[in-house]
């Protein structure tokens, strides 16, 4: 049988819902194409580097899951170098520690996504030029290490959040400049340009907020720059849709998932299904004033069933015995949706196995007792104080034991990132007649 392909991009059926939800954070009209031959490889090394926006990535994990679950198989590793604070000019970092240049060349990527701007863009227009010689300085590193992928994401916008916070005017003024700016020279370079700027509203106010404090992305917002960074470099997804008739079980071509076993009836449809890769990220989860917004509420659904002749009734989907979608025979014969279940809980799963090995890797190289690892007291002074403390000779131990926990994570990810076969059953609600 055909191996299915996650990168497949047949036309679109996706549903109005998520279209009116999504494509309202991002400009109308704009066609997904995928930025050119963009691919990540098995084996490629993937380094995340910038300021806040990327240390934040680190905690939620949101980017490297859409990304993960894009190359399902494929062993790729990704590290955060990123530095609170940090500009392209400014980069201060602990004695000792080392520079990003110097970082870069022991780890040696292959891949590298870097976003700056947001911090920059408050010195206004008259700044700009020295902004992008120093942007085109951290390049020149990436070029030197002869970094086959470079993609830049621009600064998101300054979302209105009222007082006490500042008028984010001015500051969207001055972003939109930058970002304008970092786009040509992505272009100049022949890099991705992922314009978040633009996605997410241009600093127009938004039915949902999409930031904690008017610049840093909550995870509603991380949720939808992920969905972008990944449409962007890979255009819209291949779709998940499975099209049947009960009784005889007539079976259209599915799409994005193979159908095994299938058995049908009149009143009830059951089958086996392995999709090419695992559902993107839902949108929901989103803290608002008047509460928060459960996974997955309020978005429709990446999964699409529609089955046609069933008799009439009330009928529930159950996926490896949970109930994720329930409705009449007409809601199902129009095509039902969800975003619950298996696979979600298994995207979940992944996503939450991301965060702990960035986690590790934080710990392991910002160490909280930096000090006495690659600082004054990394080597012993020889006093009684020092013995037993500088230089200590449990560091190196402890350090290939974060290597270790980072490794197991990563065979976690890879493992966690392929879908697996589970069992679809559709049946008539108890009580329905």
């Amino acid at each position: 049988m055909k191996k299915l392909d996650c990168m497949a991009r047949p036309p679109i059926l996706i549903t109005v819902g998520l279209l009116l939800l999504f494509y309202a954070f991002r400009a109308r009209g704009e066609d997904a194409t995928p930025s050119k031959d963009f691919e990540l490889a098995e084996g490629d090394r993937v380094a995340l580097i910038g300021n806040t926006f990327v240390d934040r990535e680190r905690q939620g994990g949101y980017i490297e899951t859409a990304l993960t679950v894009r190359y399902p198989g494929r062993r790729i590793q990704f590290r955060n170098f990123s530095w609170p604070g940090d500009t392209v000019d400014i980069q201060l970092r602990p004695l000792n520690f080392g520079d990003l240049k110097e970082h870069l060349e022991r780890y040696r990527p292959t891949v590298a996504f870097l976003s700056y701007g947001l911090n920059e863009a408050f010195e206004g227009p008259d700044k700009l030029e020295s902004f992008i010689e120093g942007y085109r300085r951290i390049l020149d590193v990436l070029s030197d290490l002869e970094v086959r992928e470079v993609v830049l994401i621009g600064p998101n916008p300054h979302e209105a959040k009222g007082n006490p916070l500042p008028d984010p005017t001015e500051h969207n003024k001055n972003l939109a400049v930058y970002t304008e700016a970092i786009g040509k020279l992505a272009a100049e370079r022949g890099y991705p340009f992922i314009d978040l700027f633009e996605a997410l509203g241009r600093g127009l106010k938004q039915e949902v907020p999409f930031t904690d404090n008017g610049i840093h992305l909550n995870d509603y917002g991380f949720r939808l720059a992920a969905r972008e960074i990944d449409r962007r470099l890979h255009g819209d997804r291949e779709n998940w849709s499975i099209d049947l008739e009960a009784g005889e079980g007539v079976l259209q071509k599915p799409t994005g998932v193979k159908v095994e076993n299938l058995e049908s009836a009149p009143g009830s449809v059951s089958f086996a299904g392995v999709s090419a890769c695992l559902p993107p990220l839902p949108l929901g989860e989103v803290e608002t004033p008047g509460g928060g917004i459960q996974l997955g509420a309020g978005t429709e659904g990446d999964r699409l069933l529609s089955v046609r002749r069933l008799a009439p009734g009330n009928y529930e989907l159950r996926i490896d015995g949970a109930l994720v979608a329930a409705g009449d025979a007409k809601n199902w014969e129009a095509g039902m949706t969800w975003t619950t279940g298996p696979e979600y809980d298994r995207l979940e799963e992944l996503r939450r196995a991301i965060v702990r090995k960035n986690q590790f890797f934080f710990y392991r190289w910002r160490a909280h007792n930096g000090e006495y690892i690659y600082g004054r007291r990394a080597k012993s002074s020889g006093d009684a104080y020092g013995q037993g403390n500088a230089g200590n000779e449990q560091f190196p131990a402890e350090m290939a034991e974060f290597e270790r926990l980072i490794a197991e994570d990563e065979n976690r990810i890879l493992e966690l990132a392929k879908p697996q076969e589970i069992r679809y059953e559709l049946r008539k609600a108890d009580g329905s007649k």
